[in-house]
């Protein structure tokens, strides 16, 4: 009895160390999650090995005659089958790098070719519902009736029956030969083909993504635990960037437009010939790393190492004044990753030009449709000016003109822009009419104005002036039931306005000169016909005669 358990005793301590004494793998030592998570879902590689299956699955050998049941995590060998029945889902796994589904009432079989130091899967299809994924690997080759299939990085279905075939990339970009072909034809994500039973391919047909994802919902546990291995296998690194700079000016702090545009605003100065892009990324790249930049998905350059940590590269300027422009970051294996993406829009002066011309458009219209609220948001926060008027002068003054008159009419014209910085110095004509609360007189200024205004968060503000528009009272007082005379005297062969020519009305002895505009008003004229007398040095004289003037009431 002694020597029994002095025996088991013995036994024991030596399994003890043993156990003790066993070295592990190394993988597991390293990565303990990741030993788990390949011997749960049974990748092995270089190993054909089926990890999971529902309903009637059945495998055939090469030279043998019946079928039979699978079992788990059993491995296949050149020259096997699998069969689906009816019922049947099937999950195998080739490596660590490809996986493959099958739906119910499928066939394929394997052959394993050896390509260098690494075998190549070639999987024959007769008549399947196949999913195919793929990572980082060009070892698995789908050999159809009428061609054969290859996803380097990404997944494909390929559904084969009698009558036709067919291709759908539903990541990334797959590639199919036809047979006799010497080049493959590409199919990009979200497209597909159809192959007929002649081999006659379709065109490209774009397709919705996630209702063929949809399709294959069973096999989801599946898919979402081979992008966990992949990704804890992988080695790449996935770059933050940091700063980017568009000729030196930071991306983060240029104004956005009303379509969400950043804008490279080169202030007083023209448009710029080129684009100096240079951003910082984190951590940093090694020297094998590879960045690009994508504009309008037309265009590609690359990024170089510069100066201070950055990585930078000098364009020209696209013809577009809108650009998209992405950066990609390359890893060894030539996958691309997007690491930054941003739209801009390049001011020259032109495009302001017309910009304020429609800003000052939309001013008037906001005096006539009394919209105080964008007269308020529209006037700069830091407007000064030299009469000493701040924001809230300027705010004040809008609410008392659109509480003690109506019908306000505000008429712009500007003929001049001169750029200073990121401001514009816009001189122009006004004309501003208004009726009294009592409907009886009609109050009318007209002049010249020199007006600054700056683009803020993504609008035209007023930031300064430099006359007396909106703030002097209404110059003249107009008596509804007597009559205006204006018009606008101009050169008869070049159209251009003349300035300073006398305007006369010879009944009446009144007179004016043009303006800057070649524009004239004669107010408080009694309603009537008349003869008025044009004349300046160097044109002459000019008479229009029975010009009727009707009282303004009827006008207004």
């Amino acid at each position: 009895m002694n020597r029994t358990k002095h025996f088991f005793l013995s036994l024991i301590v030596f399994i003890l160390l043993a156990i003790s004494v066993w070295p592990a793998p190394a993988r597991a030592a390293a990565n303990p999650d990741l030993a788990a998570s390949v011997s749960t879902d049974g990748y092995i590689r270089d190993q054909l090995v089926l990890i999971f299956s529902d309903g009637p699955v059945y495998v055939n050998h090469s030279g043998q005659a019946g079928w039979k049941r699978v079992a788990q995590r059993q491995v296949f060998i050149d020259g096997d089958g699998i069969r689906t029945g009816p019922h049947g889902y099937a999950v195998i796994s080739w490596s660590t790098d490809n996986l493959l589904l099958l739906k119910p009432g499928s066939g394929i079989r394997f052959t394993l070719k050896p390509v260098g130091t690494t075998p190549r899967l070639s999987v024959r299809v007769h008549a399947a519902s196949l999913f195919v994924a793929a990572r980082e690997s060009q070892s698995v080759e789908i050999e159809g009736r009428h061609g054969n299939l290859w996803v380097n990085s990404g997944e494909a279905t390929y559904l084969s029956n009698e009558t036709c075939d067919q291709l759908r990339a539903v990541r990334g970009k797959a590639e199919y030969r036809p047979t006799g072909a010497a080049e493959p034809t590409g199919v990009s994500e979200g497209y597909g083909i159809d192959i007929d039973q002649h081999g006659r391919i379709s065109a490209l047909t774009a397709y919705d993504m996630r209702r063929e994802y949809d399709d294959w919902r069973r096999f989801n546990t599946w898919l979402r635990n081979f992008d966990m291995l992949h990704r804890k296998l992988s080695t790449e690194i996935a770059y933050r960037v940091d700063t980017v700079l568009i000729n030196d000016r930071f991306v983060g702090t240029m104004e956005t437009d009303q379509d969400g545009y950043r804008i490279i605003d080169p202030g007083a100065e023209a448009a710029p010939r080129t684009l100096h892009v240079k951003l910082k990324l984190t951590p940093y790249p090694r020297p094998t790393d590879r960045f690009e930049l994508y504009i309008n998905k037309d265009l590609i350059y690359a990024l170089r190492e510069g100066r201070d940590g950055f990585f930078e590269v000098k364009i020209p300027t696209p013809t577009f004044p809108e650009l998209f422009a992405t950066i990609h970051y390359i890893d060894s294996l030539g996958r691309r990753d997007r690491v930054f993406h941003e739209r801009f829009v390049i001011y020259n002066r032109h495009r302001k030009t017309d910009e304020i011309r429609g800003f000052l458009q939309q001013l008037s219209m906001a005096m006539a449709r009394r919209d105080n609220i964008f007269l308020r948001d529209h006037v700069s926060r830091e407007y000064r000016d030299g009469f000493g008027n701040s924001w809230f002068d300027f705010v004040k003054m809008f609410d008392d003109s659109l509480r003690e008159y109506r019908d306000i009419r505000l008429i712009l014209h500007p003929h001049t822009f001169k750029f200073k910085g990121e401001q514009v110095l816009v001189n122009m004509n006004y004309r501003l009419s208004a009726l009294t609360g009592n409907w009886t007189w009609r109050y009318e200024d007209a002049g010249s104005e020199l007006m600054t205004l700056a683009f803020e968060n993504g609008e035209w503000r007023i930031r300064s002036k430099a006359k007396g528009l909106f703030f002097q009272r209404m110059k003249v007082a107009v008596d509804l039931r007597l009559g205006i005379l204006r018009g606008r005297v101009t050169d008869e062969r070049s159209g251009s306005p003349i300035v300073g020519a006398t305007v006369k009305i010879r009944q009446r002895g009144s007179k004016t000169l043009t303006d800057s505009m070649g524009e004239y008003i004669i107010y408080n004229i009694p309603a009537g016909t008349y003869d008025m007398e044009i004349s300046k040095n160097g044109y002459g004289t000019l008479t229009a005669t029975r010009v009727e003037v009707a009282p303004t009431g009827q006008r207004y």
